[in-house]
């Protein structure tokens, strides 16, 4: 079934649907389920958030942790759609390439 949690920039529930959610943990193993609290806190209050290279409906939202590891931004990519937006992956690391900054918070 479909969660959703609280955007704060958005100011909308972000939808995070099975399919993505099962992408998330076979893609990017060791973020799911252990991170889900650090992914609500990303997306309700994000240290930046940035444009997406390759899609122009999405927003990296960035968050660092210390807890994560040695110390990660966890980065949750968001793709909104006229009356949804909706979680499309998430993942943790050190360093992402420079990209273009919409608000830093």
């Amino acid at each position: 079934m479909a969660r959703s949690f609280f955007c704060g920039y958005l100011e909308v529930e972000v939808e995070l649907t099975d399919e993505r959610e099962q992408h998330i943990i076979d893609r990017h193993p060791g973020t799911l389920p252990d991170y889900e609290e650090q992914l609500a806190q990303t997306l309700a209050d994000p240290d930046l958030i940035r444009s997406s290279d390759h899609d122009e409906k999405a927003l990296l939202f960035s968050k660092w942790f210390s807890t994560i590891r040695t110390g990660r931004f966890l980065i949750v990519v968001v793709v909104s759609q006229t009356d949804l937006s909706r979680l499309f992956r998430t993942c943790h690391v050190k360093l992402k390439k420079k990209q273009t900054i919409i608000a830093d918070q």
